[in-house]
């Protein structure tokens, strides 16, 4: 039997050079990349197993910011100890009715302070609107408005119907409306039925209303120098008229009425004296006054001075219409 045929080692080169590891071995750096998909490789040539594989870099990694991701292009792992650095910049937050995402690039520290109130003054003016407000700003807890007060303008008149006003001033806790009195009030007489009223004018707490009231006395079988004493009034008052009525025979009779604070000082209420007549309606006498005008405290009194020829007066009927003040 013939020799075995000779085993020749494998070339891995260029050439046909020996090597410590047997004859056509060549020995280069490593060259491996890293990547995303396995390839073959095209250099001839073999790797130490003590040889030291290029697979960290030492440039300092991409700064952590908000712009877009990406898978990145370079060859070399990332250490396991390396840090970002992170692109921050003041905040710029601005305080909306909306949400947004926002478009800078750079994040926000931790510890980082947010322009979230104002020192501006809070405003001052009190509007007749409410209205949202148009400042980027979150007012303080403890901030204080400023009422907007005007010295120039005096509250309103007080009025007969209600209204909303114009003015855009706060009133002060502190101010008074002004009451509108008349100088010289015409204040009707005491009615029978309440009434509303028109007048725009309020009434002071001392006024007082021109009632019409009314005394009166019957004087039986009267004669031509009667003198009776009717009342003493404790109030100011205005005899308006007298009226009188008569019973009997063809009943005619004069008088006057006086008044006075002492009963020894006469002040005739008509200037003439008066005749009544009337057994029917009565009579009425409201005109030629000489003082009808009554004083508090004075007293009023009912004088007689002549009866008709043949009259007998059974009753003499005497009314005062009267009305409280000057």
């Amino acid at each position: 039997m013939g020799n075995p045929p000779a085993v020749r080692t494998p070339t891995y080169g260029e050439g046909d050079s020996e090597s410590a590891s047997g004859p056509g071995a060549t020995f280069g750096d490593p060259a491996i990349l890293f990547g995303t998909a396995t390839a073959a490789g095209s250099i001839d040539e073999v790797i130490r197993r003590d040889a030291t594989l290029r697979a960290l870099d030492t440039a300092a990694p991409e700064q952590v910011n908000a712009s877009a991701s990406g898978s990145g292009a370079t060859s070399l792992a990332s250490r396991s100890d390396h840090a970002h650095s992170v692109a921050s910049a003041a905040p710029g937050f601005t305080l909306t009715t909306a949400a947004a995402v926002g478009s800078a690039g750079t994040l926000v520290r931790s510890d980082a302070s947010i322009a979230l109130f104002s020192d501006a003054v809070a405003a001052s003016s009190v509007a007749t609107a409410t209205g949202s407000g148009t400042a980027a700003f979150s007012p303080r807890t403890d901030h204080i408005h400023k009422y907007a007060y005007d010295d120039a303008q005096i509250p309103a008149v007080i009025g007969t119907a209600t209204a909303a006003g114009t003015v855009a001033w706060p009133p002060r806790v502190d101010h008074g409306h002004k009451y509108a009195f008349s100088g010289a009030p015409v204040i009707s007489a005491v009615q029978t039925a309440t009434a509303a009223g028109t007048s725009a004018w309020p009434a002071r707490d001392d006024h007082i209303h021109k009632g019409s009231f009314t005394k009166s006395i019957t004087v039986e079988d009267a004669l031509a120098n009667e003198e009776i004493t009717m009342w003493q009034t404790d109030v100011p008052i205005t005899i308006n008229e007298v009226r009188t009525n008569l019973r009997g025979t063809t009943p005619r009779i004069v008088f006057n009425l006086r008044h006075n604070a002492s009963l020894a000082t006469n002040t005739d209420l008509f200037t003439a004296l008066q005749t009544a007549t009337s057994t029917a309606a009565g009579d009425t006498f409201n005109s030629g006054f000489n003082d009808n005008a009554v004083a508090a405290g004075e007293w009023i009194w009912l004088i007689t001075t002549a009866t008709g020829a043949g009259s007998v007066i059974t009753e003499f009927a005497v009314g005062v219409e009267y009305s409280i003040g000057p």
